[in-house]
């Protein structure tokens, strides 16, 4: 059976290996593509999120916490001048994130390499 795929604008470009893993439930894999395909500086919050689904915030916070646990989304709390959390910053990656930092892009030949910086 053949594949269909649309050719429109708008497209966004994710490694898929998140896509086929056994141990990330549908939520969580849906979630993740949609976040991907927000703007890079998109300000991510769980009621934002609510909003754009039709999930409960429930299970939005399941599906955050469970790509928390396999490490492809990391949120970190900055605090403002008087010391209390102002808002989340979200990091997203369709790797996991430890991967993607230890990830070493060698743009003479385009190829990606582990390891060694250049």
């Amino acid at each position: 059976m053949p594949i269909l795929k649309a050719k429109r604008k708008g497209y966004v470009s994710m490694d898929r290996e998140f896509l086929i893993r056994k141990d990330l439930s549908l939520k969580a894999k849906g979630l993740l593509a949609h976040m991907m395909t927000l703007p890079d500086n998109w300000r991510f919050t769980v009621d934002g999120l609510v909003h754009c689904h039709k999930e409960s915030k429930t299970a939005i916070t399941a599906a955050i916490k469970e790509l928390e646990q396999l490490g492809y989304l990391r949120r970190r709390y900055p605090r403002n001048e008087h010391g209390r959390i102002d808002h989340a910053e979200y990091t997203v990656c369709d790797i996991p994130i430890h991967e993607y930092e230890t990830l070493v892009v060698d743009w003479s030949d385009n190829n990606a390499q582990k390891g060694e910086d250049l």
